[in-house]
């Protein structure tokens, strides 16, 4: 390769691709400045109510924060495959709520994809 030259990597899809989508939102919460372990505790309760997700307090350096993760399985008929049979579709979803310490919003980074052979569904 020539000095300077830039490489590209080219990747073989026969084996399928990988995506995902990653949104990033500033929820209003209107907590007082400061009041991020009230928030981060509202946080995890309302998250915990649904029983399919996976919810864990954070200690980050910016303040609390709140991990959630779940895993969804969705029934597809044939009419929406490629093989014209049913077929199972699962989802995972990571989301990571963190609380702005000067108050009132909190950011919540989500990361959705169905591309999740390699993902382990056991919890640490």
């Amino acid at each position: 390769m020539k000095k300077g030259a830039t490489s590209i990597f080219r990747t073989n899809l026969s084996e399928g691709a990988a995506q995902c989508a990653f949104t990033l939102a500033a929820v209003p919460t209107e907590q007082e400045a400061g009041a991020v372990d009230v928030v981060a505790q509202g946080i995890v309760a309302a998250l915990s109510k649904d029983t399919f997700n996976d919810v864990q307090w954070l200690d980050l350096p910016c303040g609390p924060a709140v991990s959630c993760v779940t895993w969804r399985e969705y029934q597809l008929g044939p009419e929406v495959t490629a093989t014209a049979q049913p077929a199972d579709f699962v989802t995972a979803e990571m989301q990571i709520h963190v609380p702005f310490p000067t108050g009132p919003f909190t950011a919540v980074f989500t990361l959705v994809t169905a591309s999740i052979d390699h993902w382990s569904q056991s919890s640490t």
